[in-house]
Order: structure tokens, then sequence, then C-alpha cells
């Protein structure tokens, strides 16, 4: 009596005769067994990429990878680390914006307080933390363009900049107005207006000028201020 089968024995007990040949696929004979193709039945085509070929692609992918993290960081690096602020003279207008204005600074006040004509009895007192800087701004429209607004940021050291608005404060009888409308804006008729800045207390002291954009993204500003 035989012993135990051991995995694999049935290809001997089962099978025991010769094993026939493979038959091809694209032979429509019998039985015809394959074999490697000699060189000079082999198709040109491509190599097989090697290991070491592997490797190297890897490495240059990753080294092109690094190269364009490094780059992306440099940029922003520059955009938001670099001083971002040309300072004209005192007085001095600014050059054409984009959008095809001029600017000029006659006054830059900083207060606690703002009183309200409309309403004597109840002026706006800044909230804690916080005092207010009023600018008066003078915009000239140089030429036609589809696109013109009044751009008026406050430049604070660093990058730093504080949209106008003041919040909730809306001023009535002011000798000048607390906007810049649109249809305000004529071609070379200058426009003054007041703009309002609600400004933490910490930058108080650290206040450059009006801030504007007068080329392209990511130029400098030019920051304009009021004469000495």
């Amino acid at each position: 009596m035989s012993g135990p089968q051991q995995p694999g024995d049935w290809h001997l007990h089962e099978h025991a005769g010769p094993r026939p040949a493979e038959h091809d696929p694209g032979d429509p004979g019998t039985g015809v067994a394959w074999a490697q193709p000699t060189v000079e039945q082999r198709v040109p085509g491509r190599r097989p990429l090697t290991s070491k070929g592997r490797s190297w692609l890897l490495f240059l992918t990753a080294g092109c990878l690094v190269l364009i993290y490094m780059v992306i960081w440099t940029v922003y690096a520059a955009a938001h680390t670099d001083d971002r602020y040309v300072q004209l003279p005192p007085g001095q207008p600014s050059a054409t914006s984009v959008n095809k204005m001029q600017y000029r600074v006659h006054s830059l006040v900083k207060t606690e307080r703002i009183n309200n004509p409309a309403e004597p009895d109840e002026p706006y007192i800044a909230d804690a933390g916080t005092v207010y800087v009023v600018a008066e701004v003078e915009v000239l429209r140089v030429a036609e363009n589809d696109v013109f607004y009044c751009q008026a940021e406050l430049a604070v050291e660093g990058t730093r900049r504080i949209a106008s608005g003041g919040g909730s404060i809306y001023l009535d009888g002011t000798k000048l107005p607390t906007s810049c409308p649109s249809d305000e804006l004529k071609v070379g008729h200058p426009f003054r207006f007041l703009a309002i800045f609600v400004v933490p207390t910490e930058f108080a002291d650290q206040i450059y000028g009006i801030a504007v954009q007068y080329t392209d993204y990511g130029a400098p500003f030019q920051v304009i201020r009021p004469p000495a």
C-alpha cells in the first residue's frame, strides 16, 4: 500500500504519459510547441526599461519636483516677505495707475473720534484697540477706460494694506464726500473725497501712506503721502 500522496503527486499518477506539446494559438495545425524567436525573427521595437534606467527616471522626476517647489516658494517668499512699496516724496502724486487714474494725498489724520455734521451729538468713537485714519485723497482720471474705480488702501510697514470703508461710519453734510462714485470721475477733472480707515492701534505708528497699484500685478505699490 502506497503512502499518502504529497502535493503534486497527481501529476505523476494521472498524467504518467508523455506531456503533449503546447498548442500555438496562431497555428491552425496540431501540437506545435512554441519556441523563442531567433534574432532574425524578432520584431524591432522599444527595449524594456532596465532596473538602472527606472532608478534614473525616478531620480530625475524627484529632482524636477524639487526644482518646481523651490521656484514656487521663491516667488511666494519674494511677494510676501520683501517690502512691496516704493515710497514717493511728500506731496508727490502717483504715476498713472492700471485703471488710468492718478492719485494725490492732501492730508492724513489719526483720530479716535469722528464728528458727524448731520448728528453733532452722536460722534463716532473708535472701538477699543483701534483708531480712525482719515485721508483726503484726490483722484484724476487721465484717460478713458472701461474699468475704473477709486483705489484707496492704507500702506502699513511690511506688506500689510488696509482697505477703506470705515465699517459702519456714514457721514452726511461733510465738506467732501466719503465715497468715490464712478459717475463723478470725469476725464481731466480732479475729484476729492475722504477715505476712512479703521486701523489696529498696533499699526497706528507704522503707516506709510496710501498705496497705489500703478503697474501690472506683482510690481511694488507706489505709496503717496501728504505734503510735509
